[in-house]
């Protein structure tokens, strides 16, 4: 008898182990946890691994769905509020890597076999998504239901939230078993070179990832604002950008008066200095297009001369009011432009002549009216405008005898079609 107890209780205690092994193994095959992200800033491209999911995960029960902030159930706000759920399909912004279609999970059998969810972020087609793209001002920092504080502002802000399910089943047949929601916010510091000063990833009530983008740039070049061309205009760094639709840089010169210019590659007193300011080949593949040039300067030793200044009045960017510079800066264009005529003293002596300021960027608006944050139906950023620097150099001749080819009237305002008529008159090169 006391064989047969020992033998039932062994028996049942296995019974039990194996039962518990059987629910372990269980938990084990549908857990989730946050997702080890990675992002590539230069091919706005997101890398979600679920490392703690089970190998024995296929492809065949992984599914992915997009949704704005709120996730695919909204939970109602202070005001008891539910907001509608707005889900991201195909043609929306996000897609498979290389691809148009919406991101499908993988099981990365080079990671151990976990599941994986890539994809890319189409900025252009986001920031015409209000339901997505915000630009902070104080109602959005005051607003309780808003994560924003003072260190926000200005910032243009994209924010959607990736679901990643495990079930069983395909098609209209697919049953949910797990999921996890990790919500996805890029920081756009609008204010600051226009930069992507950071993105986040976060699952609800769940621990946060960040990284950083790389900063969008502008590129200025002595050019004839009347002549497109598609010919490589310097980027700044030696190097050299095909950009559609912008003038090209000037490389070569004709003589102010029909005479050869003994300086060869420098301007003569009275001379039209021609600026275009274009974001960069990287910048424009992003859809950033230019916004306004919110200042400018010329420097020559303690010699200064604005170009581009802000109104102290309106607020608005203008030609400086020195009547010796013509400002053509229309928002959403690829390129902007600015001349002027130079003071004398920048020519008292042979040499260099530069100049610096800062452009603002904008994404380009691809839609005939966007709600919330629109203006002259097109997307307006002025408040989180693009701060990026930029300058050029200029050479010069030293001053003559007579006048210059241009006068500039004792001060008299000239017009920007008056200046832009005079450009085949003129001189211009960038000094190598």
């Amino acid at each position: 008898m006391k064989l047969f107890l020992s033998t039932l209780m062994a028996s049942i205690a296995f019974t039990q182990a194996r039962n518990l092994q059987v629910g372990s193994d269980l938990e084990t095959r549908w857990a989730l946890e946050n997702p080890f992200t990675q992002y590539v800033a230069a091919e706005n491209k997101f890398t979600m691994t679920y490392d703690e999911a089970s190998s024995l995960n296929t492809a065949g029960n992984l599914k992915a769905a997009f949704f704005d902030g709120n996730c695919q159930d909204p939970v109602a706000d202070g005001d008891g509020l539910i907001p509608t759920q707005f889900k991201l399909i195909e043609n929306m912004g996000i897609t498979a890597v290389g691809g148009t279609a919406l991101p499908v999970p993988i099981m990365n059998t080079a990671a151990d076999a976990k599941p994986v969810l890539e994809f890319e972020v189409d900025t252009l087609t986001l920031a015409n998504t209000p339901e997505i793209y915000e630009v902070v001002d104080q109602g959005l920092i005051d607003d309780v239901d808003k994560p924003y504080n003072a260190d926000d502002m200005g910032k243009g802000v994209m924010t959607m939230c990736a679901r990643f399910s495990l079930g069983y089943s395909t098609g209209s047949a697919y049953q949910e078993v797990n999921f996890i929601e990790s919500v996805i916010t890029i920081k756009y510091d609008l204010t600051a070179g226009f930069s992507v000063d950071a993105f986040a990833v976060e699952a609800k009530d769940k621990d946060a990832a960040t990284a950083a983008k790389d900063s969008y740039t502008v590129i200025a070049y002595l050019c004839d604002a009347g002549t497109i061309s598609t010919d490589p205009v310097p980027d700044g760094a030696g190097g050299g950008l095909t950009l559609t639709g912008v003038p090209a840089k000037i490389t070569a010169f004709a003589p102010v008066d029909g005479l050869p210019n003994p300086a060869g590659s420098a301007f003569a007193q009275g001379s039209l200095v021609t600026v275009c300011v274009t974001p960069d080949a990287l910048t424009i593949a992003d859809g950033i297009v230019m916004g306004a040039i919110s200042d400018f300067t010329w420097v020559r030793d303690t010699t200064t001369q604005p170009a581009v200044e802000t109104n102290t009045v309106t607020g608005a960017f203008e030609a400086a009011s020195n009547g010796l510079s013509a400002l053509s800066c229309v928002p959403q264009s690829v390129y902007c432009s600015f001349a002027s005529i130079l003071f004398a003293d920048f020519y008292l002596a042979a040499g260099t002549v530069a100049g610096n300021g800062n452009a603002n960027m904008e994404f380009k608006n691809t839609a005939r009216r966007l709600k919330g944050g629109v203006e002259g139906e097109r997307r307006q950023l002025q408040e989180a405008a693009a701060a990026s620097p930029f300058d050029v150099a200029v050479g010069v001749t030293e001053l003559d005898d007579g006048p210059g080819a241009l006068k500039t009237a004792g001060g008299a305002s000239m017009g920007f079609t008056a200046l832009a008529s005079a450009v085949a008159l003129v001189s211009a090169a960038l000094l190598a």
